[in-house]
């Protein structure tokens, strides 16, 4: 499920130059291509985009408010090229961006885009509990993927960890997850990966 992985902690002052980078929202950028290996990965995502039927698990994202009205906001930009460096010196060539999370009580359970699995090293933690959901039995065989929302009672919560900060962890980002509790920012440094043996 989640994975804690001994990579070095990230020094103070690339920690410094991360917090002074959210302020920053016009680093923004396309996700999709940001995270995207080259362009066939890119084109093989959008010639993959969902078509929702009566056996879909869930339902177009524009409706999240619909089911999730006290979702976190989830900003996810450019990571300060110190850390780019530092990443690529200490962990590997991956992409590298900051997330953050908050005005909200949760993130609601979803699937990532592009990466399988997702290196994330929590800043702080907002107190939140990351957690790891699959459909009930009466929808395990409908079809979930990215860009949908999954309402509540078609889930069943399978495991939940509060995780540490200052550690790096593994996510399985191809799984529902979704993070729960939230009372405050929680920041993180991302590492995108499409190789699933790095879990």
């Amino acid at each position: 499920m989640i994975s804690y992985k001994d990579y070095p902690q990230v020094p103070e002052d690339i920690i410094a130059d991360v917090l002074h980078s959210i302020g920053n929202y016009a680093n923004t950028f396309d996700l999709v291509n940001q995270i995207a290996a080259d362009t066939e990965t890119v084109n093989k995502f959008n010639s993959q985009r969902p078509v929702f039927t009566d056996n879909t698990l869930g339902f177009p994202f524009e409706q999240s408010a619909e089911y999730y009205p006290d979702t976190a906001v989830f900003s996810f930009i450019d990571a300060p090229n110190s850390l780019k460096e530092w990443v690529k010196e200490n962990i590997g060539p991956y992409p590298v961006n900051i997330q953050i999370m908050d005005s909200g009580n949760y993130v609601m359970p979803h699937i990532d885009e592009i990466r399988t699995v997702a290196l994330n090293y929590l800043i702080t933690t907002g107190n939140g509990i990351t957690c790891i959901y699959e459909p009930t039995e009466q929808y395990k065989d409908y079809i979930a993927g990215p860009q949908m929302v999954f309402p509540k009672e078609r889930l069943i919560k399978v495991d939940e960890q509060t995780i540490d900060n200052n550690r790096w962890h593994t996510l399985d980002v191809t799984r529902i997850h979704g993070v729960e509790n939230l009372n405050g920012s929680r920041v993180s440094i991302t590492v995108s990966l499409l190789d699933r043996t790095l879990l």
